[in-house]
């Protein structure tokens, strides 16, 4: 039999370590490291590697929730797009209002990287919320079995939740960065209305894919069969000039 002193000891204590312990998790990162890449949710994420693919990597994305779905579906919000063919890296950004691409030739790209975010806050958290339910649940049910037991119901249903959103909320993302310092890249979830998942290994399969065509892209006899060959190739933005331009038509980097 509990006092109610001693149960609300018990709930201050389980209180201090909870806020505490969420609090240097959180601050160590423990809700996922943060990029400088919006978070998408997935809508399609494809590897063809057969010889006769046109488009090798395929990933799509899409604002995250129902609405944003919902939007999605009839065009509203912008769809975003990452495809590497042979020649070049394509990202793509459309909807009802407009479209924007940004095409990145293979032998511009410098440098590329992937990598994955685990939120162990909510998991955590969600651990905790368990644990407390059943003590704490138990101690005030030794003084009121209703309230005892709403309590452990309670923190049962917060802790799910928890779990769900530490599940859902696994960031993986694949960015570039081109020889002129731009850098571009997708971030994105797994999608729960389309039923689309990727883990960290497709991930870095993606990667090395990329990786072999630029190195491929990068020796002695490639020619890049997106332009004709006396084109200048802006460093900076990956832009098609004429052979006597002096700046890119589109940023207006200087080219050598």
């Amino acid at each position: 039999m509990f006092s109610l002193i001693s149960v609300l000891s018990i709930f201050g204590g389980f209180a201090i370590i909870g806020v505490v312990s969420y609090g240097v998790i959180v601050s160590r990162g423990g809700l996922g490291i943060r990029t400088n890449l919006t978070t998408l949710i997935l809508r399609k994420f494809k590897i063809d590697e057969s010889p006769s693919a046109k488009v090798t990597i395929d990933v799509v994305g899409r604002n995250k929730g129902l609405i944003g779905w919902l939007l999605t579906i009839i065009g509203i919000n912008p769809e975003v797009s990452f495809r590497l063919t042979n020649n070049d890296i394509i990202f793509r950004s459309s909807s009802l209002f407009g479209e924007a691409n940004s095409t990145v030739p293979l032998p511009s790209v410098s440098s590329t990287h992937c990598g994955y975010s685990k939120p162990l806050g909510y998991l955590f958290f969600g651990i905790f919320l368990v644990f407390f339910g059943i003590f704490f649940g138990i101690a005030i049910a030794s003084i009121n079995g209703a309230l005892g037991m709403l309590i452990f119901i309670l923190s049962i249903i917060i802790g799910g939740i928890l779990f769900v959103l530490y599940w859902l909320s696994k960031k993986i993302y694949i960015s570039l960065q081109t020889k002129g310092g731009l850098y571009l890249g997708l971030a994105f979830k797994r999608s729960v209305i389309e039923n689309i998942s990727i883990d960290f290994d497709q991930a870095m399969k993606a990667i090395k894919i990329i990786n072999i065509k630029i190195t491929g892209g990068q020796s002695d006899d490639f020619i890049y069969q997106g332009s004709e060959i006396n084109d200048k190739i802006c460093p900076k933005c990956g832009e098609k000039n004429a052979e006597d331009a002096k700046f890119c038509e589109k940023c207006g980097t200087p080219l050598s």
